[in-house]
Parts: structure tokens; sequence; C-alpha cells
């Protein structure tokens, strides 16, 4: 099985800088694991497809 994190985010969203070092942390201890940061306001096209109304959003 693998796993894959989607993280949607803004750069002007305050709980989302808040909690990249978590992400961090995390993507560190799961190397294994697929980690991608998605920018809501310029990659719309996907934030639509996973149907992103807030952020931070994990998907």
């Amino acid at each position: 099985m693998s796993v894959n994190l989607k993280d949607f985010y803004a750069d002007w969203c305050g709980p989302c800088k808040t909690q990249d070092p978590i992400l961090e942390e995390i993507s560190e201890a799961y190397p294994e694991a697929a980690f991608e940061k998605v920018n809501v306001d310029e990659d719309q096209e996907t934030a639509n497809e996973y149907q992103v109304r807030s952020r931070p959003r994990r998907s």
C-alpha cells in the first residue's frame, strides 16, 4: 500500500504556515510516503479536482 498526501495551501494562509514544520517532520519520519504541496492560488485546477473549499486541507 502506498501513501500519498497532498497539502493544499495558500501563501497568505496563517494556519498553513503554522502547520508547515509539522508536515515537514512527518515527511521526514515517513520517507516511503509521497508528500506534495499544492498552492491553491497557482493550481486551481487540482484544487477544484479535490474540491478544496478551505485552507489548509490535506487529501
